[in-house]
């Protein structure tokens, strides 16, 4: 997410205002790859309703990962339950490889 991803976040401010961005981060990340999650979180909040930050824990890249990949798929239930939508069915996807 940087060059032209942010350059589309100016267009359409009013709807931006809505979004809420969260950064899945690595506890083990490289310092030049903070520095630039840094700037691009800087970039965004100028932009976005909301930033949310979400690290990873474990000692392990596997188990850091997988906490991150965990957050994930209750994040995207919860969503789900919010906009009471079923979280079951995957239509879009089998119908997205019919075509």
């Amino acid at each position: 997410m940087n060059h032209n991803e942010l350059v589309g976040w100016k267009a359409l401010t009013d709807l931006m205002k809505q979004m809420h961005v969260i950064f899945l981060k690595d506890a083990g990340k490289h310092k030049h790859v903070a520095i630039r999650e840094e700037i691009t979180k800087r970039i965004l909040a100028q932009y976005a309703g909301m930033v949310t930050e979400v690290t990873s824990k474990g000692k392990s890249l596997f188990a850091r990962m997988f906490s991150l990949i965990h957050f994930g798929g209750w994040m995207t239930l919860y969503l789900a339950v919010l906009n009471n939508e079923d979280p079951e069915p995957v239509a879009v996807l089998i119908l997205s490889r019919a075509n």
